[in-house]
């Protein structure tokens, strides 16, 4: 969920309570007695940090049940530190937050996160998505139940700033997406100051960003999934990699997309620039619905003229995958002295209830997909507070992605790295040329990455086949 953190002033701690957090909701409902179960949660919205506080002071309405939830938060720059302390100290939460990308190598592996098959019945395993549900199992156990899933790589545009063009449709290829940028050029649609289309900035963005993109047009990533065969020079991947290079170095070398971020927080709040006329299109994950309503506040008149569709692609399929996935999910504890307590409240949170879990969803102006087949069945029926088209988008291209790349960051980002290349250098020289140096410096270093000997296997691989 990659969305702007909020300002806490945190005094002698890094750690946000429940009962002690500023501008939130507090603990209302306290049982004496009860054995307290501990959640770690990220710190992100504050509407979110309020729902959540909501449903704890819910949860602790009951004060007969011997439970009392409580709740700290934490930054992104301080989550990792504060579960790593807490189980040095022998005090690890009893729940807490994971991304899907880092649940097996941050959490499995150390032997931190508990199976859930005995703590949710087979009704509510059962009533997960299939896809979503494989995204927290390994070795055939279900490690965390998904909370949210977010496509990472979405197609926002303005539809008054195509017709104005003379745009009659969204693109759905790369060269219907250079002829609209052309036409929002040579029409005056986009004048100084502003650009046709923004697109995922250096090689951190470009890597994650691409996911979805480099599936639909090589057929994988970077790596096959024995994380030991590199893709980037194997045919028919390498022509498909080279595809998406030479999309990108057409971008920039034609000045349709800036080469500096237009937000503080980069790709993460993109939409900010397509509302106020700066981007006519852009590429943004999910997230940037609630966005585009919290920059814009009242204003729905520029909201009702933004589009979202999947992302443009080298062929035009828009019905296989074209994003990643990412989001959260909730942990058990290994370490935790109190499973069956915890498991009392995951389950109150998540299986018993469609209406009760589908709120947040809701609140999120349907910027993240459900992952239960009840919840999904639940908001069907619901009023949409974000445009039709909107919320059709999220779920189709969210039904069909793939998860992040669970293999080493580092291999990942060598293709981000040669994308990077195309934006910075593309005017410096031919894209053959550069193409081939990127790649020749990519394949060498990923291979230097693959000879260290923590170099890990994929644990959802048999390599005895």
């Amino acid at each position: 969920m990659k969305k702007r953190l909020l300002s806490l002033i945190i005094l002698g701690t890094t750690i946000c309570s429940i009962t002690g957090c500023s501008g939130g909701k507090s603990q209302t409902n306290i049982e004496e007695g009860a054995t307290k179960i501990t959640i770690y949660a990220r710190e992100f919205e504050k509407w979110a940090k309020d729902h959540l506080m909501e449903l704890v002071n819910d949860f602790n309405a009951d004060l007969t049940d011997g439970i009392q939830v409580s709740v700290n938060f934490f930054t992104q720059a301080n989550y990792a530190t504060a579960l790593t302390t807490s189980r040095e100290n022998g005090r690890a939460p009893d729940l807490y937050m994971a991304t899907y990308a880092e649940l097996y190598n941050s959490h499995i592996q150390g032997n931190h996160a508990a199976p859930l098959e005995s703590y949710l019945t087979e009704k509510a395993i059962n009533d997960i998505v299939p896809a979503f549900k494989e995204m927290c199992t390994y070795s055939d156990h279900l490690y965390a139940y998904p909370w949210n899933v977010e496509p990472g790589s979405l197609f926002f545009y303005r539809k008054d700033l195509l017709a104005q063009a003379g745009v009659t449709s969204v693109p759905t290829t790369f060269d219907e997406l250079y002829d609209a940028c052309s036409k929002l050029v040579s029409s005056g649609t986009i004048k100084k100051g502003q650009y046709p289309c923004g697109l995922p900035l250096g090689a951190y963005e470009a890597t994650w960003v691409t996911y979805g993109l480099q599936q639909n047009t090589t057929g994988g990533l970077v790596v096959e999934d024995d994380w030991r065969t590199i893709r980037l020079n194997q045919e028919p991947a390498a022509t498909g990699f080279k595809n998406i290079g030479q999309f990108f170095y057409n971008m920039f070398s034609n000045n349709y997309c800036p080469t500096a971020a237009l937000t503080s927080e980069g790709y993460t709040y993109i939409v900010d620039a397509l509302c106020d006329g700066t981007l006519a299109m852009t590429y943004s994950g999910s997230w940037g619905f609630a966005e585009v309503y919290d920059y814009l506040g009242e204003d729905t008149a520029i909201a009702n003229n933004i589009g979202v569709a999947p992302i443009p692609t080298l062929t035009g399929d828009q019905e296989s995958c074209t994003s990643s996935n990412g989001g959260w999910c909730y942990v058990m504890s290994e370490e935790s002295k109190n499973k069956d307590l915890a498991a009392k409240f995951l389950n109150w949170m998540f299986t018993e209830s469609a209406e009760r879990t589908g709120q947040y969803f809701i609140k999120a102006y349907f910027s993240k997909a459900a992952t239960s087949v009840s919840v999904q069945e639940y908001l069907e029926t619901v009023e949409l507070n974000v445009p039709q088209d909107w919320f059709d988008t999220c779920n189709k291209v969210a039904a069909v992605g793939i998860p992040e790349a669970t293999f080493p960051w580092d291999v990942a980002q060598e293709f981000g790295k040669m994308i990077e290349v195309m934006e910075l250098n593309c005017k410096k020289g031919a894209f053959d040329g550069l193409y081939a140096q990127a790649l020749n410096s990519a394949i060498n270093n990923i291979n230097t990455i693959m000879s260290r000997a923590s170099y890990p296997e994929n644990p959802k691989y048999d390599y005895d086949k």
